[in-house]
């Protein structure tokens, strides 16, 4: 009895692994330089978008571009594009689709003055279907120079929302919660004051 037991429950058990099994294991390479992928997002029609922060040396100089790529339901990579922004080093940070089928990403910019001090910035992305660019904004912090970003949503009113971290000095960090409207241009800024190092990630 105990065996018939087992056989139905493997049975009953084999289809749902089957549904899950993998439907493609692909490796994407943007250009050959060591870069990492970031957020994916599923499309309405299908596919997925990839974005990634892509190292490129073809200047002979390091150059970090913020890279997206487009695949289909198979994997098969149809689109791909990345963008500069002049010397700077562009970080990890969040992607989002918008309401009006274009799509939104955060990065933290890095830079280094002329005392090589390094100053951080959040550029907000929005680009289309196409990856193409629709316009970019930048935010920063002028006392501490390091605003790095984390998270971004949409508010009810198609605005957008921005979490970023500033930092003050190696120890202590404070939340900084950016309200933008739907052109990306900034109307309300709060500074959240946490002790010590302790970061919100979310909102």
């Amino acid at each position: 009895m105990i065996r018939i037991l087992i056989i139905l429950l493997i049975l009953l058990w084999l289809p749902v692994c089957l549904q899950g099994q993998v439907q493609f294991n692909n490796l994407y390479d943007f250009e050959g330089e060591g870069e990492a992928g970031n957020n994916i997002l599923p499309l309405k029609g299908g596919g997925y978008l990839i974005s990634e922060f892509a190292p490129s040396y073809k200047t002979g100089k390091r150059v970090e571009q913020a890279a997206y790529f487009i695949i289909d339901s198979l994997g098969n990579r149809l689109l791909k594009k990345s963008y500069a922004f002049d010397s700077s080093l562009v970080r990890e940070g969040k992607m989002i689709s918008l309401n009006d089928g274009s799509f939104a990403d955060i990065r933290t910019l890095q830079d280094l003055d002329s005392n090589n001090n390094l100053i951080n910035r959040v550029v907000l992305i929005k680009f289309d279907e196409n990856l193409d660019t629709l316009w970019t904004r930048t935010f920063e912090d002028t006392v501490s120079q390091k605003l790095n970003a984390r998270t971004i949503i949409q508010a009810q009113d198609s605005g957008i929302i921005i979490l970023a971290i500033k930092q003050n000095g190696s120890i202590n960090t404070n939340t900084i919660i950016l309200s933008l409207d739907k052109e990306g241009n900034e109307i309300l800024r709060r500074e959240i004051t946490t002790p010590r190092r302790g970061e919100l990630y979310s909102i």
